[in-house]
């Protein structure tokens, strides 16, 4: 399935290309096919002849940051060159046909005008076309070939031939390590910093292998994908890592770490009546601030009724309800461990508590509220 992704996506990329040098003739520069020092020596020549547009080039590798990469489209612009790349995905919402989109035609009408943003962005695609036009700016930066005064700026053709223009340096991701949201670019430099940070631990780690590493393994869901995956997938089985269970990402890592959970034994061990308080039922999609009840319930006597401590909030009071809480003393021995997951994006978490159960006993195990397995019989079985 991914090669014929790959196919498709270089199919496309053709057809792309095409129309280009199709529209726009004699401005067009198409880099051929070939050696790396050939292809990036052929594209500094076609920046320096100042095409205005540059198909399959190859820029001049950044020595000092150890960067290198091929934008699929180079724009003229001003004073230097906009990075476009080529995707056979959609960026926004199918049915969104609202600014700003550009024809394929207005690639060398200059720098675009970006004003206020509403378009309805694929928020995962946004991010990952934006983080690799991110790179090709920073390239591009290296080799003295951005506008002058121009904003960061990158383009995406998608799979609707349309073009849109993404600032690169509006702050609008909400990241862990800053209070406040930030750029692409500055989110690019920070995972770029990182992993350069890595690889100079690695390599320090091959001479004195009594150094710690600089990340210890996390699954998410490019490991399938990884060449290292069984390296990092028998440290992870050794210490029952938490991110083991299904539809772990590194921001659920994240959420478990700050409470201090990282094994799945660890939250196999979390209240499920506390889980269920929180989230009830799945699909219900209400949260209850148990954190927040038992910190009220502290001002209340044990033998108060819970619906003192709940208020108004009819859908607390029915699940405490549903459990038979009735009191503030029986409320207050939810547990609290488990309370702190209150607001804290890792799914739902009592399905995640049955979860880590059955993986931390081994072996079938019967979902909860089951009490009876019906297997039913035929004239003809097969046992494996």
């Amino acid at each position: 399935m991914q090669l014929a992704r790959a196919n498709d996506g270089n199919a496309f990329e053709a057809e792309i290309f095409a129309e280009l040098l199709s529209t726009h003739g004699s401005a067009a520069v198409e880099i051929s096919a070939g050696p790396p020092r050939a292809m990036k020596a052929a594209t500094v020549h076609a920046t320096e002849s100042g095409a205005a547009l540059i198909l399959g080039g190859w820029l001049p590798d950044d020595m000092t940051s150890r960067r290198t990469g091929r934008p699929d489209v180079l724009v003229q612009s001003g004073t230097g060159y906009l990075p476009v790349d080529v995707k056979h995905h959609a960026l926004t919402n199918s049915r969104d046909e609202r600014v700003p989109a550009w024809r394929l035609e207005e690639l060398t009408s200059g720098a675009p005008a970006l004003g206020a943003e509403d378009t309805a962005w694929r928020r995962g695609r946004l991010l990952e076309d934006a983080l690799q036009l991110a790179h090709y700016w920073r390239l591009l930066e290296s080799s003295g070939l951005v506008p002058q005064g121009v904003s960061a700026v990158g383009g995406i053709v998608d799979r609707t031939r349309r073009l849109w223009w993404i600032s690169l340096d509006t702050p609008r991701w909400s990241v862990w390590w800053s209070d406040s949201p930030v750029s692409v670019l500055k989110r690019y430099d920070h995972e770029f910093a990182f992993r350069l940070d890595i690889v100079a631990q690695t390599l320090a780690r091959n001479d004195d292998p009594a150094l710690e590493p600089k990340v210890d393994p996390v699954r998410i869901a490019e490991c399938p994908r990884c060449p290292w995956r069984d390296v990092c997938l028998s440290v992870l089985t050794a210490e029952d890592h938490v991110s083991l269970l299904p539809r772990s990402t590194w921001f659920t890592f994240v959420e478990h770490r700050r409470r201090g959970v990282l094994t799945r034994h660890a939250v196999a061990d979390l209240d499920w009546a506390t889980a269920w308080v929180i989230h009830g039922n799945r699909g219900d999609g209400r949260r209850v601030d148990v954190a927040d009840l038992l910190q009220r319930a502290s001002g209340f006597e044990p033998n108060d009724a819970a619906a003192a401590v709940t208020g108004d909030d009819k859908t607390a009071q029915g699940r405490l309800d549903a459990l038979g809480i009735a009191t503030v003393g029986e409320l207050v021995r939810l547990d609290v461990r488990t309370a702190s997951y209150s607001n804290a994006r890792v799914g739902w978490l009592p399905g995640l508590i049955d979860e880590a159960t059955a993986a931390s006993r081994g072996g079938p195990h019967r979902a909860r509220d089951v009490t009876v397995v019906s297997v039913p019989r035929a004239d003809i079985e097969i046992d494996l």
